[in-house]
């Protein structure tokens, strides 16, 4: 978490190695069009390793439609590029709020609706979802890998017991078990359009509908 103590100056921070690769060439000054050549960098590693994760860097520069010199210009190796990565799915993740569009003097919507809500939109981001959850313990020891794959996500289960409380989720079934359920069918729903057996937008449709059948009171 950062400071409370004040703003730090620019020359004062000395940055990690990772977090130093994670801002692109040192020598270079940080510019639009340095913020989007990293950021097709960093969605082709997803876009590859999602797929499959042995991939080298030559396919990723590749598919980002750059050199292998300007890849490695921005991340000079494999480690400095999943570090990359799982940053940025920490930005990614942290986007998604089913609460977005509700004016904030309006009453809060019900558990399901956001949960289906929040379902629907994760499945979109099918390649992040793959990526790490095909095998999270690829990043084991990685200082983010609780904060993405590890630790229990409290969010959701809040949100489960929530549902459980107004009734509008099975009341009789362990938040656990529930809480297993949704990522059952988000990984599924995921794993499906990024395989191509159907458009991200239906494989989201689907996962709405199996979830709420699984999951609501009989």
């Amino acid at each position: 978490m950062p400071s409370s103590s004040g703003p730090v100056a620019a020359a004062d921070v000395v940055l990690p190695p990772s977090d130093a690769a994670a801002l692109g060439p040192a020598s270079s000054p940080d510019t639009p069009v340095r913020r989007r050549t990293r950021r097709a960098i960093v969605d082709a590693a997803v876009h590859m390793w999602a797929r499959d994760f042995a991939a080298p860097l030559s396919a990723i520069a590749e598919q980002a439609a750059v050199s292998r010199s300007t890849l490695h210009r921005y991340f000079p190796d494999r480690p400095a590029l999943l570090d990359a990565c799982l940053r940025t799915a920490l930005e990614v993740f942290g986007g998604v709020n089913p609460c977005d569009d509700v004016p904030r003097a309006a009453p809060e919507p019900p558990a399901l609706d956001q949960l289906l809500s929040q379902l629907e939109s994760v499945v979109r981001l099918g390649d992040w979802v793959l990526f790490l959850w095909t095998d999270p313990s690829r990043f084991s020891g990685h200082p983010l890998a609780d904060d993405l794959v590890g630790g229990e996500d409290d969010t959701t289960l809040a949100l489960i017991r929530r549902g459980q409380a107004e009734g509008s989720l099975d009341p009789e079934a362990p938040a656990d078990w529930l809480l297993a359920v949704y990522y059952s069918v988000l990984y599924c729903a995921a794993e499906q359009a990024v395989r191509g057996a159907m458009p991200a937008h239906e494989a989201g449709r689907l996962a709405v509908r199996a979830l709420r059948g699984g999951i609501t009171p009989s």
